[in-house]
């Protein structure tokens, strides 16, 4: 198991910090680049986003409402979409609760 899934962010930022690697900020100029690019092909009129191996990739919902007309696409193993899918319902049914309860 990869150290830091499931921890919120700052916990997985000092699991990933401890590890020595200078991996958290390679992911986090890795995350700057892509999400810079992605805006740069928005404003180019682009349609369509296609994200192979796409993970636990969070960019199709954190641009929702900046590049509403572009239609993302997840490509990954069936079980890990599955597990994706469950999670963000159980978010969204999380965030819906909150919305009523308040």
């Amino acid at each position: 198991m990869f150290l830091g899934v499931g921890l919120d962010s700052e916990d997985a930022k000092i699991a990933l910090e401890s590890m020595k690697t200078g991996i958290y900020y390679y992911v986090n100029a890795r995350t700057h680049h892509i999400d810079t690019l992605l805006k740069q092909a928005a404003k180019n009129r682009a349609k369509q986003v296609v994200i192979l191996g796409a993970g636990y990739d969070s960019r199709a919902y954190r641009f929702y409402n900046e590049v509403p007309k572009v239609k993302f696409f997840e490509v990954d193993f069936p079980a890990t979409l599955q597990y994706k899918k469950k999670k963000i319902a159980e978010i969204i049914a999380s965030m819906v609760e909150e919305y009523y309860l308040v």
